[in-house]
This record gives C-alpha cells, structure tokens and sequence, in this order.
C-alpha cells in the first residue's frame, strides 16, 4: 500500500451495480408493479410502489437465487481500466450487505465479468465494522442507513440519489466517475 492514498471501502448496488431495477423488475414479474431505476426511486423503502408484504415475497426469491447477484447490470458505465489501476496502488474493497445463495460467490464473479481485477469481496451486515477491521478510511456508498453509521468514522463519498437527498457525507457524487475524481483527490 503506498502511503498516503486512502484505503477504501467501495459498495456494490446503487454505487456500481443497478440493484433497483433488478429488486422493481422482479417485482413488477411477480405482481406487475412499476420499474423504477434508482433515479427514480424515492425512497429507501420502496413504499411509494410497494407493500411489506410484496417486499418480503421479493426478498424471499432473491435470497433462493443462485443467479439474482449476477443479473444485475452496472448501474453506469464503469471505468474498469481506472478502478483496476486505484487498486493496484492502494486498497479498495467491495463491501456489501448482500445476502442469500452464495451472494459473496456471485459478487465476486460479476466484478470478474466486468473487467475487475482480483476483486476484495466482503459481506457483511456492519460496513462500519468491516471498514474498522480492515482499516479502511474513505467509503463510497449510498445507502441512508449506511451512510450515517460511516458518517464521523470514515470520510464518505454518498453516491446520490433521491432516496439519500437527506443522508449525511463528507462529499457527494452524482456518477461514480464524480466519486472517483474525489476519492483522487484525498
């Protein structure tokens, strides 16, 4: 690790995987709700187009696909080239509060299929605690619930959308590309 650069804590749905489109597209299947993409989504508890009971269903399929993680679709395009060459010089974590059938499996084969090279795949239900574990000090991140637990302890670089408008962070982005240029910056 060269010194001085920070040693980052990266999240995969809503930051670089489109997690809302797969989560509302399963739904719509299911019970022929809406397709929002996170650009779209409102808030955090999908409640503006579903109910907890729809909610619940959703998670039950998800967390029984041995496939779910690995359908998704990048949520932009993603500069694999300036990822791979921040990682080479310093480290950068994938953290995620994924869960269901081999969901730390599925998480590391999709960066794989992007181009990331020898992806760092944590899973954990504390991005917090893993971030203080592994001595990590910047994340990129975008859930609400997440960024006030990193919020104090490590800088955060919100990834924005409208369900985290009121979220705290240190720095904002409205693209990973924009998280990047901060996270170049520290």
């Amino acid at each position: 690790m060269r010194k001085g650069l920070p040693a980052v804590a990266m999240d995969l749905d809503g930051v670089m995987v489109d997690f809302t489109t797969g989560f509302t597209s399963l739904g719509n299947e299911m019970f022929g709700t809406p397709i929002l993409g996170a650009e779209t989504q409102q808030n955090w508890s999908w409640s503006e187009i579903l109910n907890g009971r729809q909610i619940d269903a959703i998670w039950e399929e998800i967390l029984a696909d041995s496939v779910f993680w690995l359908r998704l679709k990048p949520q932009e395009e993603l500069d694999v080239e300036r990822i791979n060459k921040y990682a080479r010089k310093n480290v950068l974590m994938y953290i995620t509060n994924r869960s269901g059938y081999m969901a730390w499996e599925q998480s590391v084969t999709w960066l794989l299929r992007q181009g990331i090279r020898e992806p760092l795949v944590v899973v954990t239900n504390s991005k917090l605690k893993a971030c203080r574990k592994y001595g990590l000090t910047v994340a990129i991140e975008d859930a609400p619930s997440n960024l006030k637990d990193l919020y104090g302890y490590v800088k955060t670089i919100k990834r924005n959308w409208p369900y985290n408008k009121t979220s705290p962070s240190n720095y904002d982005a409205d693209s990973l590309s924009e998280a990047l240029d901060t996270l170049e910056t520290l």
